[in-house]
């Protein structure tokens, strides 16, 4: 998948690796570009998010989403959704104990949710992928494996709803989010060299 965003600040352009390209109208306000790197950004001020409702993702197979993600300090300690799929699975930030992490987090159907959780560095530019395998969680951080869970096969809690970039449920993440990618795959095993512009 990619991302364009529209001249009038109101809608975002996606386009799809079988050719065809949605519009997407923004959740609320209109969303400031950003350019971090020479590259366009959506900076999320902690009010708003973009919808996805047409992205689908089967949460019995495997998954990858993936970002270059700046977060700032975030308002208050409730977790912060940064990216969704469906309510079943979504990257977000978290305080533990105090302090800022970043966490990968799934629900799995009898058992709650399990996530897998790595050090944030607020202010740095980091390219965040969340990959969901046959029988564990992995999180990535600039292509490093910080931390794996193991999950249980099948299904995933949660309904079927829109996935979402920036929040939901009054989460909502304060920070630039550069490149974002979804992927009906588990993409990465082991460490990796980041791409600086996804590819579908």
């Amino acid at each position: 998948l990619a991302l364009a965003y529209s001249a009038d600040g109101r809608h975002l352009l996606l386009s799809s690796e079988n050719g065809r390209v949605y519009v997407l109208r923004l959740a609320a306000a209109p969303i400031t570009p950003v350019v971090v790197r020479a590259q366009h950004a959506l900076r999320f001020s902690g009010k708003h998010k973009v919808e996805f409702p047409t992205l689908q993702v089967d949460p019995a197979k495997p998954f990858t989403m993936e970002a270059w993600i700046t977060p700032d300090v975030q308002d208050g300690l409730k977790a912060r959704h940064v990216m969704d799929a469906g309510g079943m699975a979504t990257i977000r930030v978290i305080d533990q104990k105090g302090e800022a992490m970043w966490s990968f987090a799934v629900g799995v159907e009898g058992s709650g949710s399990v996530a897998a959780v790595g050090p944030l560095a607020t202010g740095k530019r980091v390219h965040v992928a969340a990959v969901r395998g046959d029988k564990e969680i992995r999180l990535f951080l600039d292509g490093k494996l910080v931390s794996t869970k193991k999950i249980k096969e099948g299904p995933l809690n949660g309904v079927e709803r829109a996935a979402t970039l920036g929040g939901r449920q009054n989460a909502y993440f304060l920070g630039v989010v550069g490149e974002v990618r979804y992927s009906k795959v588990a993409r990465y095993d082991n460490d990796f060299t980041p791409a600086q512009r996804f590819e579908p």
